[in-house]
């Protein structure tokens, strides 16, 4: 298996992620993963080798023509005839994925739009909630898998399967995690937020992720308010660390199946545009509560509402909790398998 997934600072780890997700589960049958990611984060990159995985570091991502050059190396130095590739990234578009299959890979994409104008893969990925209501404009031997049935869990969460919890009287422990990243340090605004609200005996821990570029402003917070939080930076097992939480003030990514296995209720900040439409479905849907922007001068009353409801709190836990059960990436490996075989 190659995976071709980018990350960084800027465009966060949810690609790379839940392509790891996957790799690690192939792993689990005797295959091996070459990881090919152009990254401008140690932490993340540094992820990808202590699973065991190798990393190849493009010098520069698709458009630019080295990419394809690269793929084309490998297909001749590594990969024998009929290789996965799992390719995860918006910018993947129908001219790469030909390029890819020409060469005689076979070909995973991992999407979450049916945002391009085609799609030339053997397998179609989209592990969303509603994913099952898109169109995609692809081939008719394409096999899709949609919908959270398919939702890429790291093995870290395999110990929390059947993971029955009691719901505090009242919400003690909040974990805060704006995602790998956070570019735009969400982080900081959810903590200001939470310090306006009268929560005693509450303990807050933030969840800074390989990618987190914030850490100044983080110090400065916690010098002026000691014991407000706990910062913990880049866990290996975040599982361990969600088992915690009472709820979870999250982003709009992948992070939200990670909650919804562990039957975390999770408030959501929007930190991009494409993320409002799927979280959108989900509030409807009873599953998780929506903050809105992390400048919205409303985030403060919105976290009141949501932390003080331990009735509603319940009812998330149960509704994202059905949605995911943690067995996606063993699904997604066997749907591989059946298509090497057609």
């Amino acid at each position: 298996m190659i995976v071709r997934a980018d990350g960084g600072t800027r465009i966060g780890a949810g690609h790379i992620m839940r392509c790891l997700a996957l790799a690690l589960e192939w792993q689990t049958t005797g295959g091996k993963a070459v990881f090919v990611s152009h990254c401008d984060s140690d932490a993340l990159k540094a992820r990808i080798q202590d699973a065991g995985i190798e990393l190849i570091s493009p010098s520069a991502s698709y458009p630019d023509a080295s990419d394809l050059a690269l793929m084309q190396r490998l297909a001749r130095d590594l990969a024998p005839a009929d290789t996965w590739v799992i390719l995860d990234g918006y910018h993947f578009d129908i001219s790469f994925q030909r390029a890819l299959k020409d060469i005689g890979f076979r070909l995973l994409v991992i999407d979450d739009t049916a945002h391009q104008t085609g799609y030339i893969a053997d397998i179609i990925l989209n592990q969303n909630f509603g994913a099952e209501s898109l169109v995609y404009k692809c081939e008719t031997n394409t096999r899709l898998l949609l919908g959270t049935r398919y939702t890429l869990l790291r093995p870290e969460f395999k110990q929390w399967h059947g993971r029955e919890r009691e719901f505090p009287s009242r919400v003690r422990n909040i974990l805060v995690t704006m995602g790998a990243a956070d570019p735009d340090n969400a982080t900081c605004c959810v903590l200001r937020a939470l310090k306006s609200l009268d929560l005693p005996d509450t303990q807050v821990k933030v969840l800074a992720g390989p990618a987190f570029s914030h850490f100044e402003e983080l110090s400065l917070m916690s010098r002026n308010d000691p014991g407000a939080f706990k910062t913990v930076r880049n866990p290996f097992n975040v599982s361990d660390l969600m088992a915690w939480a009472d709820v979870a003030i999250t982003a709009g990514g992948s992070t939200l199946w990670e909650l919804a296995f562990m039957r975390i209720p999770a408030a959501v900040v929007i930190l991009a545009d494409n993320q409002e439409p799927g979280t959108k479905a989900l509030a409807d849907d009873g599953a998780l509560y929506v903050l809105g922007k992390a400048q919205d001068p409303e985030l403060s009353a919105r976290l009141g509402d949501f932390l003080r409801n331990t009735d509603r709190l319940r009812e998330f836990a149960r509704v994202s909790g059905s949605l995911v059960d943690g067995y996606g990436a063993r699904r997604v490996i066997e749907a591989m398998e059946r298509s090497e075989k057609t």
